[in-house]
């Protein structure tokens, strides 16, 4: 079973690009261009891997993070965004990876891949990588 990616972003256009690019490299995508709908995208979907788009002062989406954090843990996400200060942001901290936003997609292929073999950027994270039926 190829892995799902879930990816939450207003940007219809990057979700398109996403979705095709992931799609290309053997994952099944789900797109989300709501953030209010995101937890229910998750309990929908099972996803492996959440891939979302995260402005620093957008505390919505990452309170629904959060939400979704408390009830499955060990799901890896992937902060995609052109604001790469917010990695600094406490309330980011709901994330497991930070890639900045670019024309190039290599370095979010290689973080996805990391993301879902459990391999960790900081030491004490939560171990995760498994695939799982939701």
């Amino acid at each position: 079973m190829k892995p799902k990616i879930l990816i939450a972003d207003d940007n219809k256009g990057i979700q398109l690009l996403l979705s095709e690019e992931l799609s290309d490299e053997g994952y099944d995508v789900i797109t989300c261009g709501d953030a209010t709908l995101l937890a229910d995208a998750v309990e929908q979907h099972g996803p492996d891997l959440i891939v979302m788009d995260v402005r620093p002062g957008s505390l919505d989406s990452l309170d629904i993070l959060k939400g979704i954090r408390s009830r499955y843990e060990s799901l890896p996400v992937i902060f995609s965004t052109v604001y790469p200060a917010g990695k600094n942001d406490m309330k980011s901290a709901t994330g497991d990876y930070f890639v900045t936003k670019s024309a190039d997609l290599r370095e979010l292929k290689a973080t996805v891949k990391k993301a879902l073999s459990g391999i960790l950027d900081f030491p004490g994270d939560r171990v995760g990588g498994e695939i799982r039926d939701m």
